[in-house]
């Protein structure tokens, strides 16, 4: 997902924008575990990380 870099007034807001794409990177790589354990059969996912790919 893109994130705009600008705040609501037009300037530039670096902090949020790295903290967004973090956030959405973080769950990529949760998503990518998560799969990559189903798929292999084992559960390196907790149920904490799989309650709150459902959010």
């Amino acid at each position: 997902m893109k994130y705009n870099m600008y705040n609501s007034e037009g300037y530039l807001d670096m902090t949020a924008y790295k903290a967004l794409t973090n956030i959405d990177r973080e769950m990529k790589n949760r998503k990518k575990t998560i799969k990559k354990s189903a798929e292999g059969g084992k559960e390196d996912g907790s149920k904490a990380d799989r309650k709150m790919l459902c959010l």
